[in-house]
């Protein structure tokens, strides 16, 4: 079984729409997901707000390098 921690984020668009897709996108796979919190950016700063958010997913098909592509 493979089992990561994924931290998300978007600062762009339809910020809240793009986490939504990520966990559309892993489907079952999704075992836990944070609230979803407001962060300022901090180096480049001249940029929008970002929303973050923290999962846990799940998948005995992937190893750390099929993570790491989705």
């Amino acid at each position: 079984m493979s089992r990561a921690v994924l931290s998300l984020g978007s600062n762009l668009g339809d910020r809240l729409g793009f986490l939504r897709s990520v966990m559309t996108g892993l489907g079952p796979a999704v075992r836990a997901v944070s609230t979803v919190y407001e962060t300022k950016p901090w180096g480049v700063e001249e940029q929008p707000d970002f929303l973050n958010a923290v999962c846990v997913v799940d998948d005995p098909a992937r190893d750390h390098w099929a993570w790491l592509r989705a």
